[in-house]
């Protein structure tokens, strides 16, 4: 991670789509290490961006396996959930909610797309388009969510801080 003085006051980047296959397949990926995200081998250090840009596909792979371990350590002790203004989450209920498998957090597939990350010294957000499938019930019904996520540099790591979902209607004006 580079220094804040390294880092431009404000930087956008967009990218396309991550995804992120069933838990239960054999072709499961296990997210990549919390906290630090890794170059690939033998490429170029990643850029802040790229970083968070893992980091966060971290958190939605850690829910889709239900990882609650790699999720612990990727939230903040004060971090806090915001789901439509309706249900609000602090770390231990969100990490509680996916061991439980709560409805919210009961995807296996997911996808996003749109994903842009902004970066303001020691702050960054990430936003994008979620979409999930649940794991039980209707396989065909999706969900999609406008989420932002605030990642905070503490004690030379990133942690997410505040993560805010908006679920998007169908056929929504």
């Amino acid at each position: 991670m580079r220094p804040a003085a390294a880092v431009p006051s404000a930087r956008t980047e967009s990218h396309d789509e991550n995804s992120y296959s069933d838990p239960g397949s054999h072709h499961r990926t296990r997210p990549p290490p919390f906290n630090r995200a890794q170059a690939p081998e033998g490429g170029k250090p990643l850029t802040p961006e790229q970083e968070l840009k893992a980091l966060d596909l971290s958190w939605h792979q850690a829910v889709a396996a239900r990882d609650v371990e790699a999720l612990g350590r990727l939230l903040a002790d004060d971090y806090d959930l915001n789901l439509d203004g309706v249900r609000a989450l602090t770390k231990e209920q969100e990490v509680e909610a996916v061991r439980a498998s709560d409805a919210l957090f009961a995807f296996g597939a997911f996808k996003l797309g749109e994903v842009t990350v902004r970066i303001e010294g020691e702050r960054a957000a990430v936003s994008g388009i979620l979409t999930t499938r649940p794991d039980v019930g209707d396989k065909n019904s999706r969900r999609r969510y406008f989420y932002t996520r605030t990642f905070v540099s503490r004690d030379g790591r990133r942690q997410v801080l505040t993560s805010r979902l908006v679920l998007l209607y169908a056929n929504a004006l």
